[in-house]
């Protein structure tokens, strides 16, 4: 049976990194691989939730039931998915106010060869990468910037450049809460910063494109 083990200390709370770990609603957001999440059912202390998994033209969806301890740990147990076992969870150790240790530690066996040969090194790639993913995600969203800081400065001190090295602020562009703004502008209290993604094609060529190819269809 293979087994995961991971850890950080983190300048995070562990109530903070909890709330990051049970928003499952978000993990599309920012998890490698991670396609799609939906709760199916919660109550005061326990969640049932699946997450879609897919790489490389393979994907896989697996149910866990979480049992939660608030701030302190998610222990997961499988429901279904492409799995004969699958346990494990979080543990969250509070250090202070503003620091924690996040661990995770998984246990898993796939159904058959196939699927361990076909879906198991996608699976690790997604488990080893968690905390990380974690982390850097806490650092998005809970980052304090000093007052006066621009849009470059606060973008540099999350971290963000380091985990996504495809981005390129001299041809990503940038907002707050969807408005163009520029690297030199400031930041206030509250901001979200965005960074776009360049485009590939015109949004108006392609409309352009789809209404020709709907006049010949019609002829």
């Amino acid at each position: 049976m293979a087994q995961i083990s991971r850890s950080a200390l983190v300048p995070f709370s562990a109530g903070q990194m909890y709330k990051l770990v049970n928003d499952v609603d978000a993990y599309p957001q920012f998890l490698p691989g991670c396609t799609g999440s939906r709760v199916l059912d919660a109550s005061d202390n326990q969640m049932t939730a699946s997450v879609d998994v897919s790489k490389a033209g393979i994907s896989k969806t697996f149910t866990t039931r979480n049992t939660l301890t608030d701030n302190q740990s998610i222990h997961m147990q499988l429901v279904d998915g492409p799995f004969r076992k699958l346990t494990g969870g979080w543990k969250f150790v509070s250090l202070g106010d503003d620091a924690c240790k996040v661990e995770l530690s998984l246990e898993f066996e796939f159904t058959n060869m196939l699927v361990e040969m076909a879906f198991g090194r996608i699976f690790k790639e997604l488990a080893n990468s968690m905390v990380q993913a974690f982390t850097q995600r806490a650092k998005e969203l809970y980052v304090k910037v000093e007052q006066g800081s621009t849009v470059e400065q606060a973008i540099h001190k999350s971290g963000l450049l380091e985990l996504r090295r495809e981005i390129d602020l001299s041809s990503n562009k940038v907002g707050i809460y969807s408005r163009p703004v520029k690297l030199g502008d400031e930041v206030n209290e509250g901001d979200r910063i965005e960074i776009y993604r360049p485009l590939i094609a015109d949004p108006k060529e392609l409309r352009r494109q789809r209404a020709e190819r709907a006049a010949e269809s019609k002829k």
